[in-house]
């Protein structure tokens, strides 16, 4: 078949199943299996280009809806029944209103294709879990675009649990916790006897192509992003820029943005990268970190890649939205904060520093604003008061585990990595909980865990 030939049939094949969705004959999570079905007969090359096709679909679901039943009753028989399974809904097109928050009481004390199971809880009373009406089947992949000090490690430990508790495989660089510090290729990674994994949810540079080969085209697209100017002082000092750039510890920060450009010509850039880290953490090439048509392109493009991207500032909403998103457990995504700065050292921005992040870095600033807007528009489609509900009993669980669980909080913990003079909490935990698997694996610290990982991986398949 010509080339002109396949794109035609391609042009035809998504404009039948976008017909079939609209009138509610398939979900689009039944799109997702279709092409699933369909990647198995078609050549690689080919197969890499799917997750577009279900990405395009999904992105379409508002317009789709707003076609009404009259309009189209004259081109589609009656006879079909219409599908009324709830799906998510992703928003409303109309730009949301400012940033904001939803009141709930704060009770967690935290700073800086499988059927579900229950996880292990441990002994004494707990409240009592709340899962989604099963209407859905609980997904088990998924691709967490790990940014880093937006709180991506927390997530992370909610994967590596859900992923170990079912037997899944993930996606694992042979040594360390880093997929290369370039844009994701395959060679990367350990290569285990599988055409596909379920999880990849380490340090990597997002590259969308990348990650198909190796993942499934029904996998979920989640990352997180932070405010600009806390994540960017955070970067900064976590991996001792100061010492870098051979300034003080007490004005670096306030140095380096005096003389921004000369700094980040002197080290291009760095491996992290301090011109619009986000960004280039998402894979927009550094020659284009400055230019402001390229930032606005690379927006829209994730926009399409992404299926949610979580908010630091809104973290328990973010979880809810992942939870509902995925079909899971409410226990599946209790959590306690990994990698996180003790509060001793977790520096204030003057104003006056700020307003220089927020220049320097203005391709993030417009990521970020961006992505907010659109977590808020799917907040209000899931419904506020629904969402201060969930919220509240996630935090709920939160507060038992804390006091089932952990004994003391320590920046003292040998067993956890900690960059130079930078204090890093971690857990230990109550004697009575040291046998309790579901305490064991939300405590264990991001390098541990993925070692732990690697090893139970590699004797599945005889590598050891």
């Amino acid at each position: 078949m010509t080339g002109w030939c396949k794109q035609a049939a391609l042009v035809g094949l998504g404009a039948t199943v976008l017909l079939m969705v609209t009138v509610g004959y398939l979900g689009f999570n039944d799109v997702k299996h279709l092409v699933v079905d369909t990647s198995s007969k078609i050549s690689s090359k080919a197969r890499s280009s799917l997750p577009i096709l279900h990405k395009f679909v999904e992105g379409t679901a508002d317009k789709l809806k707003n076609l009404t039943a009259s309009a189209v009753s004259s081109f589609v028989p009656k006879t079909i029944d219409l599908n009324t399974k709830q799906h998510i809904s992703y928003g409303s097109k109309n730009p949301g209103d400012a940033p904001r928050g939803i009141s709930v009481p704060q009770k967690d004390a935290s700073s800086d294709n499988s059927t579900s199971q229950e996880t292990a809880h441990g002994t004494g009373e707990a409240p009592a879990k709340q899962g989604p009406v099963k209407s859905c089947r609980a997904r088990s992949n998924i691709v967490l675009f790990k940014m880093h000090k937006c709180s991506s490690s927390t997530v992370q430990n909610i994967l590596f649990r859900f992923g170990e508790e079912h037997h899944l495989n993930f996606v694992l660089p042979p040594v360390g916790n880093y997929l290369g510090h370039s844009p994701f290729n395959k060679r990367y990674m350990i290569k285990f006897p599988l055409k596909e994994y379920n999880i990849l949810c380490h340090h990597t540079v997002f590259n969308a192509r990348g990650m198909a080969e190796v993942m499934p085209v029904n996998s979920i697209y989640t990352t997180i992003l932070r405010n600009p100017v806390p994540m960017f002082e955070s970067l900064f000092t976590y991996n001792n820029m100061a010492y870098w750039y051979g300034l003080p510890n007490s004005r670096a920060l306030e140095l380096f943005l005096n003389r921004p450009n000369y700094y980040y010509r002197k080290s291009d850039g760095g491996i992290l990268h301090v011109k619009n880290p986000m960004l280039y953490g998402l894979g927009l090439p550094k020659a284009a970190l400055a230019d402001p048509h390229a930032v606005d392109r690379k927006i829209e493009d994730l926009k399409g890649q992404f299926d949610l991207v979580m908010i630091t500032e809104y973290f328990d909403e973010s979880l809810v939205l992942l939870r509902h998103l995925m079909c899971w457990e409410l226990d599946d995504i209790v959590y306690f904060v990994h990698n996180a700065r003790s509060k001793s050292a977790v520096k204030t921005v003057p104003p006056k520093v700020a307003a220089k992040i927020r220049q320097w870095n203005y391709g993030d600033v417009k990521l970020y604003e961006s992505f907010n807007r659109t977590f808020w528009q799917r907040v209000d489609a899931f419904g506020v008061d629904r969402m201060k509900e969930e919220v509240s009993k996630l935090r709920e669980r939160n507060q038992y585990y804390k006091e089932h669980c952990i004994a003391e909080v320590t920046n003292q913990n040998s067993r956890v990595w900690h960059p130079q003079g930078i204090p890093i909490d971690s857990f230990l935990l109550r004697k009575e909980a040291a046998g309790d698997t579901m305490c064991v694996r939300m405590a264990e610290p991001e390098l541990l865990y993925t070692d732990h990982i690697r090893q139970v991986q590699k004797s599945r398949y005889g590598l050891q």
